[in-house]
């Protein structure tokens, strides 16, 4: 017995001198063996009991301290350590973020990672106009502030913070799926037309197309729903009497009408349509969604150039977005207006399965897509809080690959 416990111990002395165990492992051992009460037991068994379990406690011990020493971290980058002024530094390069308002700092908007972890602090002149809002490219690599959600006009910045020359943005602008473009809206005065724009921060507005006459005191407008640099095309549709009307996809590289599809000629009355951020897939929402009467058939997905059909969903579903791959959509899943209670679902399209639902009593705030995958991060507030423009939200990330993530209720609405 001596023998054996001889060559035990010189042979883990060895490894324990390459791999040294956890430093509370002989006060543990101790503490566990005279916490036990005595009894009389055979001494000579006690002791190959004491050798076998110590035995076992250094191995375990050598194969968690080798186990630690080769984790890989679940990120390329180590999250920030957290500052008690909530001050989290530059933006780290190559990582998508999202921005929220700091409540504590005037001008201060955090950046969040889709892992829900603080890793930036944007900082940029505070507002007096309450009612200007930060619209931020889907990456956070381009900032405006503009007045209103869907307001024309603004100041560029750059992903540091820094302004960039001459003012810029649409009316109901939508940013790029390159992230490094604006495209929107106006009317040509002198054609007195509709026109196609794109704008890349910090130089001039560049006209792609005509689209439709403009005429003064015309209850319709043409809003864009997708603009993409990789698939060279641009979605927009024609809203009359709240209700849209037309449908066009245009080529961004030349200005060319792929496709124009009316809604009119069918007696098919639609709520507020829907593109994929890449331009490939529009939902045509029923207006049974938006609690309409009027309502013909379901909700649908479908092909942007040639209008066949991808999935057809309950007409009471309305889907608010698609994801950057177009594998999921953010859906309400009740007749829906703005300002009420809100009832939300991501929905796998291919399947028709829900990846995650939401049935609360908030309501809807707004909501990022992330740029490089199906995640959507979907900001909740509540109707009394008295932050009119910018709430204080909650955030709730869901990627569809692992259980939905929550930013805890501080920030507010950019």
């Amino acid at each position: 017995m001596k023998d054996l416990r001889s060559e035990v111990r010189a042979a883990f002395e060895k490894e324990q001198a390459a791999n040294p165990p956890a430093t509370n492992l002989r006060p543990t051992v101790l503490g566990s063996v005279t916490a036990r009460p005595t009894r009389t037991v055979n001494l000579q068994w006690l002791a190959a009991a004491a050798v076998l379990l110590i035995t076992a406690l250094v191995v375990a011990s050598l194969v968690s301290s080798r186990v630690l020493r080769n984790q890989v971290p679940a990120h390329a980058s180590p999250a920030p350590t957290v500052r008690a002024n909530g001050d989290y530094g530059p933006p780290p390069a190559g990582v998508p973020l999202f921005y929220l308002k700091d409540p504590d700092h005037p001008g201060w908007y955090v950046g969040f990672d889709w892992g829900g972890t603080p890793r930036a602090t944007l900082k940029l002149p505070p507002q007096s106009d309450q009612g200007m809002s930060l619209s931020q490219s889907a990456d956070g690599s381009y900032f405006i502030f503009r007045p209103g959600a869907k307001g024309g006009g603004g100041q560029f910045y750059d992903r540091l913070g820094k302004p960039l020359a001459g003012n810029g943005g649409f009316a109901g602008a939508v940013w790029a799926d390159d992230n490094s473009h604006q495209c929107g809206m106006a009317v040509d005065e002198n054609s007195g037309k509709w026109i196609l724009a794109t704008q890349q921060p910090g130089q001039p507005a560049k006209t792609i197309a005509t689209v439709a006459p403009y005429s003064v005191g015309d209850q319709a407008a043409i809003e864009l729903l997708a603009c993409s640099y990789h698939n060279d095309r641009a979605v927009l549709e024609r809203i009359a009497n709240s209700y849209p009307t037309d449908l066009w996809v245009i080529q961004l590289s030349d200005g060319k009408v792929l496709k124009h599809t009316p809604y009119t000629d069918n007696g098919m009355q639609l709520g507020a349509l829907a593109a994929s951020p890449d331009g490939s897939l529009v939902a045509l929402n029923s207006s049974k969604a938006f609690g309409g009467t009027n309502w013909f058939g379901p909700t649908t997905l479908v092909r942007a150039s040639d209008g066949a059909l991808v999935a057809k969903l309950d007409p009471s579903y309305a889907v608010l977005g698609f994801s950057r791959d177009t594998k999921t959509v953010l859906v309400t899943t009740s007749p829906w207006v703005n300002g009420s209670p809100v009832h939300l679902a991501v929905l796998d399209i291919a399947s028709g399965n829900f990846i995650w639902r939401y049935d609360g009593p908030e309501f809807l705030g707004g909501y990022f897509t992330n740029p490089a995958g199906s995640g959507f991060a979907v900001m909740f507030y509540n109707l009394s809080d008295p932050g009119g423009a910018h709430p204080t939200v909650d955030v709730v990330i869901v990627t569809g690959t692992s259980e939905p993530l929550i930013v805890p209720r501080h920030y507010q609405r950019a």
